[in-house]
């Protein structure tokens, strides 16, 4: 009765955090529509969100940390204290590396990418979109932090932080588009797209506490080799494809 009562506890929290998102996730879009309205710049914000959202919701929530929970979980039953965080330093930092070169590409790349997403022509729409992308494909980086921190926590079974990193993605947006904020910009466009980057890194700050509350310090290790890692690396390749059946075929403003 005590595990029925805990997975009841647990539904009823992520439940609770995911309602509260989404009503949210209401007024943020009622923010976009009021600032933006059905103007190119609502255009290219869209277009140029949807792609590092997309990335994010392949390689960071979507396979990464799905990836990572198994495998830390096994450490965590047979192995030693020691090795188990040493396993989470090493994922946290080689993603770290890792997606800071995706974001770096993402950013450097922006106008190709954006080309292929578009389905219309516009020059406007085009140069816009691409500034936008370029500030908001930093939040990929953020995400992957964010998605080994929320993967350890889910570990522990803990869950209300977890569940509740949309929601704060949300307020900074909600945020941002206050007028007070958006004249800081050169367009509302802009304090938007600066939202996100800003609600990618609130996304892992909050996490930190509880983290570092179970043992985790952030130790620097990168490794290519180490057995755990690339056990985490191979899971990542069928989570992928598995996400990305679904991802990609509907790719829409959420969060």
């Amino acid at each position: 009765m005590t595990q029925h009562r805990q997975i009841l506890k647990s539904v009823s929290v992520i439940g609770f955090f995911t309602l509260i998102s989404r009503i949210l996730g209401y007024v943020r879009d009622a923010r976009l529509t009021q600032l933006l309205g059905t103007s190119v710049s609502a255009d290219a914000f869209l277009l140029a969100f949807r792609i590092p959202n997309l990335v994010r919701r392949l390689l960071t929530e979507g396979s990464l940390n799905a990836s990572f929970i198994p495998v830390f979980t096994d450490y965590m039953e047979n192995r030693t204290r020691e090795e188990m965080w040493r396993l989470a330093n090493r994922v946290f930092w080689t993603s770290a590396l890792l997606f800071s070169v995706v974001a770096i590409l993402g950013m450097t790349f922006s106008s190709f990418v954006v080309q292929v997403y578009s389905v219309r022509s516009l020059a406007q729409l085009h140069v816009l979109a691409t500034h936008l992308n370029r500030i908001m494909f930093i939040y990929v980086f953020f995400a992957s932090l964010a998605a080994v921190a929320i993967a350890v926590l889910n570990s522990f079974q803990v869950f209300a932080m977890p569940a509740a990193a949309p929601m704060f993605l949300n307020l900074t947006f909600i945020l941002f588009s206050l007028s007070f904020l958006v004249k800081r910009f050169h367009s509302p466009a802009e304090a938007l797209a600066a939202s996100v980057l800003v609600g990618g890194i609130v996304q892992f700050l909050v996490q930190l506490p509880q983290v570092v509350r179970r043992g985790m310090h952030f130790n620097f290790s990168i490794s290519f080799t180490d057995p755990g890692v690339l056990r985490v690396a191979k899971l990542m390749v069928p989570a992928f494809f598995g996400v990305g059946v679904a991802h990609l075929t509907v790719c829409r403003w959420a969060a």
